[in-house]
């Protein structure tokens, strides 16, 4: 019932209500741009540029309960799950595994290259390795080692992913990728969407594509990653959520977007901030009404 909104300028989490996007109540500010963003039940996490902690914060009145140690550069991924933050980013170009209950640092994967986005299931960590291999990685959510890897791909920036595949997009073939996910091979590619991925989001049937300068999202058949529509002028997008009847985006110049799924038709336009770019959107159907943007990443 509500959505979560980080970015650039502001340099807050705020919350929205789903139903007409109106802001409701924001945290305290991070101190930098806040480029990526996760959520549980009861808290959102938010991390990004020059502060480089993860900051979780209370959902009731959004404030501050407590930071992670420095991640020694600017975080632009986060994930979680029951009882653990997992966090990426560059400079330090490791995958960080911190305590949910008191955000202490548990342990660190080997150095990759930089990276912009990740996501968990039940057993394993997947995410883009930019300026490494650039190959999409697997590893095992226990000790955050390595387990498989995908074929090289260029710059990954976006990461979405269903029970059995992860979907990839990116810089350099600017296509989106499904990949198996028991044994990372490729199961099918999308058209080229022309310019960098900034974004993806998955649901039951499709998956919705947003990036630089199309100014338009993308939705693609799943099976086979066949375009099936787009959106109308949304402007670039570097963020993307949904529930179950709408998708919401959001990126330059501040404004985010309610669209429905069926026909992609532009329902609702909130404002973060009138000149700070949306870096992410985190969305919650359990918390009374509302949304939380954030500022995600752009490439250094």
């Amino acid at each position: 019932m509500a959505l979560y909104v980080g970015g650039a300028i502001r340099q807050t989490v705020r919350r929205y209500l789903k139903s007409d996007l109106s802001f409701v109540i924001e945290s305290p500010n991070y101190g930098g741009a806040i480029r990526a963003l996760a959520e549980d039940n009861d808290y959102v996490y938010c991390g990004g540029a020059t502060k480089q902690t993860v900051y979780k914060i209370q959902k009731f009145d959004m404030s501050k309960v407590v930071e992670s140690p420095n991640y020694g550069g600017t975080i632009y991924a986060l994930t979680e799950d029951n009882d653990y933050v997992y966090c990426g980013g560059i400079t330090t170009n490791e995958v960080w595994k911190i305590q949910k209950s008191n955000m202490s640092f548990l342990h660190s994967s080997a150095i990759y290259g930089h990276i912009y986005d990740l996501v968990v299931d039940d057993t394993y960590v997947y995410f883009g390795n930019v300026g490494g291999d650039y190959k999409p990685i697997k590893l095992l959510k226990l000790d955050l080692s390595k387990v498989a890897e995908g074929a090289a791909y260029d710059y990954i920036t976006a990461i979405a992913q269903d029970t059995d595949y992860i979907y990839i997009g990116g810089h350099g073939p600017q296509i989106v990728r499904k990949i198996r996910k028991s044994d990372m091979g490729t199961v099918a590619t999308s058209l080229s969407y022309s310019e960098l991925i900034r974004a993806l989001f998955v649901d039951e049937n499709y998956v919705y594509v947003g990036g630089d300068n199309v100014n338009k999202i993308w939705k693609l058949q799943k099976s086979d990653l066949a375009k099936v529509g787009e959106s109308g002028n949304v402007g670039t997008v570097y963020a993307l959520t949904g529930d179950v009847d709408y998708i919401y985006g959001g990126g330059v110049g501040g404004t985010f977007h309610k669209i429905q799924k069926s026909d992609l038709a532009i329902v609702k336009s909130g404002s973060y901030h009138h000149s700070g770019s949306i870096f992410d959107i985190a969305e919650d159907d359990l918390f009374e009404p509302s949304l939380i943007i954030g500022s995600s990443w752009i490439i250094d």
